[in-house]
């Protein structure tokens, strides 16, 4: 009986002061609740400190996703290193802005139990791009990364502002889809919303890599691992610069090259877009080189250079063909520019470069169906969410070295050592992206001041002789290009490249990086992540110990080496259907 009693007792004791404990832990969050409302705190702060389940569209699990505050415009001078991990310091930032954004995040949870402490965090290839879109694609290619570690991203600045008519949607017409830009009331719309959201300044690569490190610190993770894709390097290599404690790891999908990169190289200091015209022209000559040295594409196609010269000479060229996305007749003029455009993006793919031959003798006979259906094979594939907006302000901000360098007139300024037919390429591929770009970027330079173009961790003196308009030529050749995404300093993040050697727009090995593995795949060109072989090179990578010289027998990139040009293809590999051309 005393037994029972005194265990009675202790269960009455035991129930009261659980009782009270949840009574006092209600009490203090009704207070705290209280004192948020007395204070005149929005519900937007107490929302952002939550986590919420949510769903996403071709995934099929639960995911978890959540939001940060970040200011429009991030202080000129950076925090210092050890700055970067206190959320204090980092709430300064956001309090102190009185134009701030909210950024939506998102999380794949690893499927371990206990996951790694250092998540990956995927920053996709440049602005326009919907992460959310592409994020179940991108899941699969991680899919053994998964395993072990959480994949984070975040919807970038713009996205969620982004107005309907400044976003790429279907059906459209042939030269929207081959350049998003040809239609003017598209464009205006997209030059508006830049304009509205603060110019290109509130889009530059210093911008976007703050957001990335306010959101590693508001998610209270100590280091993570990033994965980039094209220009998304940019924004990876000023977080590093910025907070290169923040970073265990960095791979670099197909990145771009990058000014200082360009300066160092024996061939005179160049602007990106002289750069990039100089590399177009290379890739087309490979090609053209590649089908002479090709029995069967000489015999089917014979100079492939003198028909690429002949189409040149053809345009402005109105054609009639079928819309690939309805099947609907449509006449469209072909302009240099819109030419430029259909070479340049299957250029950088091995898979649509060797159908080159073929389609551009078709179009010289006369139908110019392959070439826009090769074309197309972007467009109509193209993410529904796409934002045209976020794409022109990046578009125009990598390339503002045109401007802001100040050159008179589009022409190629550098004497170099180049063939005859070499040469023109490099020239054409120049003016017509410079007309192109001079009219889509010139109402937002002039709503960009000119001490804004450049970066704030490594901003150049600018004096008011050297603002717009453009300064003579002489000028030109006499003044260091301003590095705008590359500060002067040394960064030791161990750091994983993949370079596609035949992708024009892909870049070098970056000299400042001097942790970096650079593995160049000869016979791919953008996008490496696509070969499952490389996923499996990117997970050994991330899941090494140690990051040192041996890096290389780590991550077994063999396998990359084995990867072959595709064949030419042609209507027939029999020669004498050719014969009665």
């Amino acid at each position: 009986m005393h037994g029972l009693f005194r265990f009675l007792i202790y269960f009455a004791v035991t129930s009261a002061l659980i009782a009270a404990i949840v009574v006092a832990g209600y009490s203090e969050s009704i207070n705290q609740l209280k004192t948020h409302r007395a204070q005149g705190l929005t519900s937007t702060h107490h929302h952002l400190n939550t986590k919420t389940d949510c769903r996403i569209q071709g995934y099929p699990y639960q995911l978890t996703c959540g939001e940060i505050e970040v200011p429009r415009f991030y202080p000129s001078r950076p925090l210092a290193p050890a700055d970067h991990f206190t959320k204090t310091a980092q709430s300064k930032i956001v309090s102190s802005s009185q134009d701030t954004l909210v950024l939506k995040w998102y999380k794949i949870a690893s499927r371990a139990l206990y996951p790694k402490l250092d998540p990956v965090i995927w920053i996709p290839g440049g602005l326009g791009i919907d992460a959310t879109e592409r994020a179940p694609a991108m899941s699969q290619a991680l899919n053994r990364i998964l395993n072990t570690r959480d994949l984070i991203w975040l919807e970038v600045r713009g996205s969620a502002e982004t107005p309907f008519n400044c976003k790429l949607h279907a059906p459209m017409a042939i030269a929207s889809g081959v350049d998003h830009f040809s239609n003017n009331q598209h464009l205006k719309a997209c030059q508006a919303f830049v304009i509205k959201q603060g110019g290109l300044a509130a889009f530059a690569p210093e911008q976007i890599a703050q957001d990335y490190e306010q959101l590693r610190v508001q998610m209270g993770i100590t280091s993570v691992n990033v994965l980039t894709e094209g220009h998304g390097a940019k924004v990876v290599n000023l977080w590093a610069a910025l907070a290169p404690q923040s970073l265990r790891s960095i791979i670099m999908d197909s990145p771009p090259m990058l000014e200082s990169a360009v300066n160092q190289a024996s061939f005179d200091q160049v602007t990106p877009l002289q750069q990039q015209s100089l590399q177009l022209a290379k890739a087309l000559q490979a090609l053209i080189k590649a089908c002479q040295q090709d029995f069967v594409c000489h015999q089917a196609f014979f100079n492939l250079d003198e028909t690429i010269h002949a189409l040149i000479k053809q345009l402005p060229k109105q054609i009639k063909v079928n819309n690939p996305y309805h099947q609907l007749p449509e006449r469209v003029t072909v302009t240099a520019e819109l030419f430029a455009q259909m070479l340049k993006t299957a250029l950088r793919q091995p898979e649509h470069s060797s159908k080159l031959p073929m389609v551009l003798h078709m179009a010289m006979k006369g139908d110019w169906q392959p070439l826009i259906a090769l074309d197309s094979q972007r467009w109509l594939s193209a993410e529904s969410r796409f934002s045209d907006g976020l794409y022109l302000a990046s578009l125009c901000h990598n390339n503002q070295a045109e401007w802001a360098i100040k050159k008179q007139s589009a022409h190629w300024p550098l004497s170099l050592e180049l063939s005859q037919s070499q040469e023109k390429y490099v020239s054409w591929f120049y003016q017509t992206e410079y007309q192109r770009l001079s009219k889509l970027c010139a109402p937002l330079l002039q709503n960009t001041p000119s001490d804004t173009l450049h970066s704030s961790i490594d901003k150049p003196e600018i004096s008011k002789s050297q603002a717009l308009p453009f300064a003579p030529e002489q000028q030109f050749l006499n003044k260091p290009i301003p590095d705008k995404t590359i500060p002067d300093k040394l960064i030791k993040v161990p750091t994983l490249m993949l370079i596609g050697e035949l992708d024009p727009m892909a870049g070098d090995a970056w000299p400042q990086y001097t942790q970096a593995t650079t593995i160049n795949v000869a016979a791919a060109g953008s996008n490496i992540l696509a070969y499952s072989c490389a996923r499996d090179v990117v997970y050994r990578f991330i899941n090494a110990h140690h990051f040192d010289a041996e890096m290389q027998t780590t991550i077994q990139p063999q396998c990359l080496f084995n990867i072959t040009y595709p064949t030419i293809p042609h209507p027939s590999r029999n020669r004498k259907s050719f014969q009665n051309d």
